[in-house]
């Protein structure tokens, strides 16, 4: 099955809820498969993924906390599934009683787990068999990145904020206490050797901030934020591509000299070394952080940051028969919000 139908199918068919039965599993005519876990959570169910082979759903995963603990540690079970949610293995774990996880990831070969310790964290990976890769505890996090870890934790959308999977490692940003607030994008091997990393200015007398887009073997885009302090909100966009490999620069294009344009979303075409943004456009010399925006906007550039395609729809003009309805005009026009799915490069005949 491919990646799309059996996700929907997950996500309609695998039932996890408290039960005081242990892994009861059974057949539903209509839903498909489903199992019920016990001692699950509900902020635990973002430390589910999918195992994903050659763009075809393979298995499940699941990280979770179980109920009996001794000697001040507490024990972890990260289970696995096979497509039809049976159970393939589980690997189990011991760490500090008051450790809580907070992002986990999986590239296809190795698990990258983070975990809370006293005032820091721990990194560790896994292989798929259990064997632990490599580890590295970091003591003490500065007061930003403990503020973005109690966000992770606390947040009920369940995605990454922080830790993103390549072919061959993993890719983390965090939030570093500089002249101000600055940023390092630092990459791992699955063994958790520090391959390289990116940092802000140390001395900037500026807010740095960066966000990753997309990450790849081959390429990571960053959205790289500046601003003069905390309560403006007049904020400078610059897309940064870096090669994943060494962690080099390939480009670093402004949004404000391009046009004034929000960057939402990013997707690289590796086949073609072709990039393609998409946002908002705002007029010009409007602050996108206080302005309406007048339409969306797909660009396409190539890998020295060059524009090569740009289109525009306008609201107005293009969308609002679209996304609202006749009698609905001029009324939900004013809170519309999208969301870039997937992107598809259409060929022409």
């Amino acid at each position: 099955m491919k990646l799309k139908s059996i996700l929907f199918s997950f996500l309609l068919g695998c039932a996890v809820v408290f039960s005081n039965d242990t892994f009861a599993q059974k057949k539903s005519k209509d839903d498909g498969p489903t199992k019920q876990l016990d001692d699950i959570g509900y902020r635990e169910l973002r430390n589910l993924g999918t195992i994903i082979e050659n763009e075809e759903v393979r298995g499940y995963y699941l990280f979770r906390r179980e109920k009996k603990t001794g000697g001040g540690m507490a024990s972890f079970k990260l289970d696995l599934f096979d497509v039809d949610i049976k159970s393939l293995r589980s690997i189990k774990m011991q760490r500090p009683k008051k450790s809580q996880l907070v992002e986990m990831s999986f590239n296809g070969s190795a698990f990258f787990l983070m975990m809370t310790n006293k005032k820091g964290i721990d990194m560790l990976t896994y292989d798929p068999e259990g064997k632990k890769l490599g580890e590295i505890s970091i003591k003490k996090v500065n007061k930003y990145e403990r503020g973005r870890i109690y966000q992770a934790m606390t947040s009920k959308e369940g995605s990454n904020s922080s830790v993103y999977p390549t072919s061959n490692g993993f890719v983390r940003q965090t939030l570093e206490k500089n002249r101000k607030l600055g940023y390092t994008i630092e990459a791992y091997s699955n063994s958790m050797k520090l391959q390289w990393a990116v940092h802000s200015n140390r001395v900037s007398d500026k807010i740095e901030t960066a966000d990753i887009m997309y990450c790849s073997g081959k390429y990571v885009a960053v959205l790289r934020m500046e601003k003069k302090n905390m309560m403006t909100r007049d904020v400078d966009m610059f897309v940064l591509m870096l090669d994943a490999v060494t962690g080099d620069k390939i480009f670093e294009i402004p949004m404000k000299e391009l046009s004034d344009l929000s960057v939402l979303g990013c997707h690289v075409d590796e086949e073609k070394n072709e990039v393609y943004l998409n946002g908002e456009y705002f007029a010009k010399g409007k602050n996108i952080m206080n302005s309406k925006s007048e339409g969306l906007y797909m660009m396409k550039v190539d890998m020295e940051g060059k524009e090569l395609k740009m289109e525009k729809m306008s609201w107005k003009k293009d969308l609002l028969s679209l996304t609202v309805k006749e009698e609905e005009k001029g009324k939900s026009n004013e809170n519309m919000r999208f969301y870039i799915h997937k992107v598809v490069t259409a060929v022409n005949a």
